[in-house]
């Protein structure tokens, strides 16, 4: 497949999905993978459009089949942490992250912290917010991520008053 019917194809493939043309997106998008396995604006299209469709678990696999193409692509290993953590899969989600956190993200840091939250490791998440806020100290999710978790911590009865 040329260039030119490539990107008329990806052109098609957006109409449908803007029109939720489901099916017909779907088709486009599998063609352009079909033929150009490696363009991976095509996967975050297509994972995009099963997010919105409300098929977590689709998106994933097309994640994971963008990954084995490109291994450790940063991009994709986000995308698959939020939609695992979006789908409360936690554990699953950790496992995307985990391979981000030395990069220092802060966003990956935040939703470490999020998640180590709901396993109510309320110290881990501490340690996660504050290593956010310290790449991006204009990061105000995870500042207000970490006034919760202070908030718990306080009516637990482990904040120490100073």
């Amino acid at each position: 497949m040329n260039d030119l019917l490539l990107d008329e194809l990806h052109d098609k493939a957006r109409y449908y999905r803007e029109h939720a043309q489901w099916l017909h997106a779907a088709q486009a998008y599998y063609r352009i993978l079909a033929a150009h396995p490696d363009r991976l604006e095509t996967y975050f299209d297509l994972a995009t459009m099963y997010t919105n469709m409300g098929h977590a678990r689709a998106s994933e696999q097309v994640l994971i089949q963008a990954l084995k193409k490109h291994e450790d692509n940063t991009d994709i290993l986000f995308a698959l942490g939020v939609t695992t953590f979006k789908n409360k899969e936690y554990d699953r989600a950790m496992t995307y992250f985990d391979r981000l956190l030395p990069k220092g993200y802060p966003k990956v840091h935040y939703y470490v912290g999020s998640i180590l939250t709901h396993r109510n490791d309320l110290q881990g998440a501490t340690r996660h917010f504050e290593l956010a806020i310290e790449s991006d100290a204009h990061y105000q999710l995870a500042y207000h991520a970490l006034c919760d978790v202070y908030l718990r911590k306080g009516a637990n009865g482990s904040l120490v008053d100073s």
